[in-house]
């Protein structure tokens, strides 16, 4: 029987029998109230919520139980949801409700999540390019139906394009191509055909490692191979590079692995033909000491053979302030070693430098590096961390500093403490810088060092004379105590004379036994004497002497002591001539400079006129062209006989080498040809595979993150 025919049966029952129509009544009221109180009790006794979704949630939000996680304009309660009926949607609080577990940034609502100014920027870029004047008719009537600065005043809320309630399996990063039309003024349906052209792809700036590809395939390589090296040559790009999980990036594979066997010596300084192997940190430069007596400008005790420079870093731990500063710009303008013709004030200024040499030299052996970084501090206002402090002084040991203070300074205590203070010497132009009478019972206070440490806090020196405050000692090349240019087994004559008593009453001849022994003695030191030169046999790296100078060595690649002067000095680069930092960032960054770093580590030029050395190659976190993302794993199954060069052809362009010379990173030359759009199209194009915006475009330009919980210590 057909519901119909049903129908009419009840109908017709009805009319002869009005009590079966009172009992239907009846029947229904009763279905309907038990309907709604089961309904009632649902909500009441229910947990969540959840069963009122329009749909199930993707696995991903299945812990969430409440509409109000999401939904701000539910009210919490069994009854909140039938808010939603009339309460309008906030779309700010929801999108708040996002991002407080997906990190986006402050511009979460913006469009591709960019800041403002940059997304001006790529907005003005897009409307000035040839295809935005090929919209279709289509495109120019939605836009001028729907302006797209009008359809979202207040940014672009995430559920514009994440939609839930689509089911487990869901993925909620998928968008349709119309999605993306809404707001791209340049539409196109067909990959192949209507795709704009690649502008630079995938060049937007110059690489930040400088490798010559052309150069090492057509010089180096083959020269390597006459070597017979030819194992030391990688046969394929795969021995550089390999594919990681980051898409879109080959990664480089290290330094020691690939790039050692022919660059280490190189960076250690064996390879060196001319020049100091190491870097100077301190010296003694080479005075006119002549010139300097004769314009009564003595500068006291000075090796006569030092010839060399104040070092670039040395500079820096000299001129802590303006007074140092001046002195170091007046004595560039001398030739040191020829004052004759140098001013009174230019001998003064010589002077100044001479005195805070030592000065220096007898802080770094009494305060220690304490001094060191008081220095750099007060130079450059930086703040020197416990692990950059480390790497600056590469903890230098204190027995070098000793050593080159005993053999080229040996009485610098005596005529430091004999020296008026700087304060002093400020007030007083006519005082003599070094005193030659004066105690050296009290210690000088050195007033242009900043140190918060109180005058008893600080280390004393060791008294030169611990007997007579009054005679000449000082510390003899050898570390001996000596007084004058005696030696101390020649100050008691009473003892010399009982010896030689003694030797008569035993019937030898003092005077025989003394010749002979003095020959011995000879003799012993001559062939005993080894030559040994400081720079080959710190081979391995480290600190040494030579020449009036104490330089470090590198000891390979990634140097520590390298890298935190030029991460200080790039930091603290400016174009200001009394920049101290300057001058030692230049010598580190120079064509011939030890280690060589920048053979490689290219150098950027900052906004703020500072530098930055990078380190590091392109990755995710540097890469500035977020929008586009490419996959190589997929791609090399599918490459021809040419590999690699399928896509990326070599370029004949010159020029390449001269793009590092400056430090502009979007002036530049690449090795490589640029990828077309053709070689892409032709697979992705003609219904062959893929073709969506999504496939090689991302939306969110900045990688979307998690927070990280602030769990609270305990107590208890």
């Amino acid at each position: 029987m057909s519901i119909a025919r049903y129908v009419k049966f009840w109908e017709a029952a009805e009319k002869f029998n009005p009590a079966l129509r009172t009992r239907r009544n009846i029947i229904s009221a009763w279905v309907a109230v038990l309907s709604a109180g089961l309904f009632i009790l649902s909500i009441a006794y229910v947990s969540d919520t959840r069963h009122f979704m329009p749909g199930p949630i993707t696995m991903s939000h299945g812990t969430l139980e409440q509409c109000t996680d999401c939904h701000t304009n539910v009210s919490k309660g069994q009854f909140g949801w039938l808010r939603a009926i009339v309460a309008p949607v906030d779309h700010d609080k929801d999108t708040k409700a996002c991002v407080s577990c997906h990190m986006i940034g402050d511009g979460a609502r913006n469009p591709h999540s960019l800041e403002l100014a940059r997304l001006d920027a790529y907005v003005k870029r897009a409307e000035a390019s040839p295809e935005a004047s090929k919209r279709s008719t289509s495109a120019r009537v939605r836009e001028a139906a729907l302006p797209v600065d009008q359809t979202f005043p207040d940014g672009v809320p995430c559920a514009t394009c994440h939609k839930e309630h689509n089911g487990q399996l869901f993925n909620l990063k998928s968008m349709a191509d119309t999605q993306c039309h809404t707001c791209h003024s340049v539409q196109f349906n067909d990959f192949h055909t209507s795709h704009p052209e690649f502008d630079s792809y995938p060049f937007r700036r110059r690489t930040r490692i400088n490798f010559d590809h052309t150069g090492h395939f057509k010089k180096h390589f083959p020269e390597w191979r006459t070597k017979k090296n030819a194992k030391q040559v990688p046969p394929t790009c795969t021995n550089c590079h390999t594919a990681t999980a980051e898409v879109g990036y080959m990664d480089i594979k290290p330094f020691a692995e690939i790039c050692s066997s022919c660059h280490i010596d190189q960076i250690t300084g064996k390879e060196r033909a001319t020049g100091p192997k190491g870097i100077t940190l301190l010296s003694l430069p080479g005075l006119d000491l002549e010139t300097l007596k004769e314009k009564n400008a003595d500068v006291g005790e000075w090796p006569e053979d030092a010839e060399g420079e104040i070092s670039p870093l040395m500079r820096l731990l000299i001129g802590r302030d303006d007074a140092h500063r001046k002195t170091l710009k007046v004595t560039d303008e001398l030739d040191l070693l020829d004052l004759t013709e140098a001013t009174d004030e230019q001998i003064a200024e010589v002077r100044k430098l001479a005195l805070e040499v030592k000065r220096l030299f007898y802080a770094l052996t009494t305060d220690g590096m304490s001094d060191f970084f008081r220095r750099i501090k007060s130079a450059t206002g930086a703040r020197i961390s416990q692990d950059l402090a480390t790497q600056l002084s590469a903890s230098m040991p204190l027995d070098v500093l000793l050593a080159a203070q005993r053999e080229w300074l040996p009485s610098l205590v005596d005529e430091i403490e004999a020296t008026p203070s700087a304060a002093q010497e400020e007030k007083d132009d006519t005082a003599p810088v070094f005193a030659t009478d004066a105690s050296p019972s009290e210690s000088a206070d050195d007033g242009a060092l900043e140190d918060d440490a109180s005058d008893e806090e600080k280390p004393k020196p060791v008294s030169a004379s611990p007997a007579d405050a009054s005679a000449n000692w000082r510390i003899d090349p050898f570390g001996r105590l000596i007084k004058g240019n005696q030696l101390p087994e020649e100050d008691d004559e009473e003892e010399n004379e009982s010896d030689e008593e003694a030797a008569e009453q035993e019937g030898d001849d003092p005077d025989a036994e003394t010749d002979t022994a003095d020959a011995d003695a000879g003799e012993t030191d001559e062939s005993s004497e080894i030559d040994v030169d400081t720079e080959d046999w710190t081979e391995l790296g480290g600190w040494y002497r030579k020449d009036f100078a104490i330089l470090y060595k590198p000891v390979g690649h990634a140097d520590p002591f390298l890298r935190a002067w030029l991460d200080l000095t790039s930091r603290l680069y400016s174009g200001n001539e009394n920049n101290v930092a300057k001058p030692a960032f230049e010598e580190l960054t120079g064509k011939d400079a030890q280690g060589q770093c920048m053979k490689c580590h290219s150098v950027d030029a900052t906004r703020n006129a500072s530098r930055l050395v990078n380190w590091e190659p392109s990755s995710p976190v540097s890469n500035e062209s977020p929008f586009t993302k490419f996959d190589h794993r997929p791609h090399f199954g599918v490459a021809q006989k040419e590999g690699c060069f399928t896509c990326h052809g070599m370029s004949k362009a010159k020029g390449y080498l001269e793009t590092y010379k400056g430090n502009d990173p979007y002036k530049y030359v690449p090795n490589f040809k640029l990828v077309k759009k053709e070689t892409c199209a032709s697979c992705h194009g003609k219904m062959q595979v893929r073709q969506d915006c999504l496939l090689c475009h991302k939306y969110h330009v900045n990688e979307v993150a998690s927070p990280v919980m602030t769990t609270k210590i305990p107590q208890n």
